[in-house]
């Protein structure tokens, strides 16, 4: 397969086509946490979360629970 290569096109505008997230990590400070129920759900959940914590600049940690029947994200930067 071979690609054309195209100059002067420029990129969508950033945050084009994003919702406001799904999960309040903007509304966080340090320490909060919110709790997702659901192994399945909490998995998809700390994936996405990571990637939005990325462009927000800030640091969370998701821990499952110990009974696996979901789990809590905490901001810790």
């Amino acid at each position: 397969m071979t690609f054309k290569i195209e100059k002067d096109i420029p990129p969508p505008p950033a945050g084009r086509g994003r919702k406001e997230g799904k999960y309040p990590l903007a509304d966080m400070e340090v320490g909060d946490s919110f709790y997702i129920e659901g192994a399945a759900e909490f998995a998809v959940a700390r994936t996405s979360c990571y990637g939005a914590a990325k462009r927000l600049n800030i640091i969370i940690q998701g821990n499952k629970d110990k009974d696996g029947d979901g789990g809590r994200i905490w901001r810790i930067k």
